[in-house]
């Protein structure tokens, strides 16, 4: 389990990166209902997808703050931090 904090004008994302690849959840809700925009999903998962990892983990993720593109962004920041 790989943790990560990523920032994005007000928005904080708390990311956790597990082992369970099917566990997508962004504040106890699945990623495709918190994000329902096809563009807020890849821009999410834009870190995993870029170094091939998008198969390899799954996400727990706690989110506040500003709008859903900048939680978007956050949450993308906050995988690529959990990665390093």
């Amino acid at each position: 389990m790989k943790h990560g904090l990523g920032r994005r004008k007000t928005a904080v994302a708390k990311v956790l990166l597990t082992e369970d690849k099917s566990e997508r959840v962004i504040n106890g809700t699945p990623l495709e209902t918190y994000f329902p925009y096809a563009a807020l999903q890849i821009t999410a998962l834009k870190a995993l997808v870029i170094t091939s990892q998008n198969d390899e983990y799954g996400l727990k993720v706690k989110v506040s703050g500003g709008g859903k593109n900048a939680q978007a962004d956050a949450v993308s920041l906050g995988c690529a931090r959990a990665l390093v």
